[in-house]
């Protein structure tokens, strides 16, 4: 073979050898393109499982079900987004709960925290009222004590009202009761009519007596203070409430 003819099939085989090493080069390239599209995608999706999951199974279901690149790539966003959205309204809807029963516990524990400032008056503070009411009545009386005018049936059984015909004093008698009243039952303290009542006719124990308990009754009403009003049947207590309050809010306590 001539000279020439050896540097044709020289030149042949470097063509042939640069056509293929740029198809393995195009091959590589196309390759490395979709693996670079696949790492795009399947970040995608980690994103999506991560964030748009949402409490809805089918969306990680729908972005691991095929990981190949055609897979990811024919995963169909609109309806994963559908999904996740649907989600996010049940999150929503379970944050909305939530919030709602921590601010109903934590009321709860205000109204309790402020119905354990109450406390009733006491029998000696009760009696305290009832002396200061029988003062008017012992002078009218002439007598010292409360015990000796409610005796005397409270002045109608007192020489100024049987021999001198003036009536006992029962208007500035429940003036004194309620000036007192006013001062006992103030800030957070309390006197049910009904416990008033039983102490109050252990005193003004006498029939002309008893009917003064009636008047006194109502001083006592009037000074109640509609906050200081029980809830019954409220079978909460401040543990219990702070120990749901905990768990559903974490560090509250």
């Amino acid at each position: 073979m001539s000279k020439l003819s050896l540097t044709l099939v020289a030149l042949t085989l470097c063509a042939n050898q640069i056509d293929a090493a740029r198809m393995v080069a195009k091959q590589h390239s196309v390759v490395a393109a979709l693996t670079e599209q696949q790492q795009k995608l399947r970040k995608a999706s980690k994103n999506a499982e991560a964030d748009m999951v949402c409490r809805k199974p089918e969306i990680k279901e729908t972005i691991n079900k095929d990981t190949t690149v055609n897979g990811v790539t024919d995963i169909n966003w609109d309806t994963v987004k559908a999904t996740a959205a649907d989600g996010m309204k049940q999150i929503d809807k379970s944050i909305s709960e939530l919030s709602g029963d921590i601010k109903e516990i934590e009321q709860k524990i205000r109204d309790l925290e402020a119905a354990g400032l109450w406390g009733e008056l006491s029998t000696s503070d009760i009696n305290a009222m009832l002396e200061a009411a029988c003062a008017p009545l012992a002078e009218f009386s002439g007598v010292s004590d409360c015990a000796s005018a409610v005796d005397l049936e409270c002045g109608w059984a007192a020489p100024k009202c049987t021999e001198e015909f003036e009536f006992p004093p029962f208007e500035a008698t429940v003036e004194a009761f309620e000036a007192q009243a006013k001062s006992k039952i103030t800030g957070h303290a309390k006197l049910s009519v009904p416990v008033f009542r039983e102490q109050c006719v252990k005193v003004f124990k006498t029939g002309e007596c008893t009917s003064l308990c009636d008047d006194f009754g109502e001083k006592v009403r009037a000074q109640a203070d509609s906050a200081s009003g029980e809830v019954l049947g409220n079978t909460d207590t401040l543990d219990g409430l702070k120990a749901q309050l905990k768990t559903k809010k974490p560090g509250a306590f």
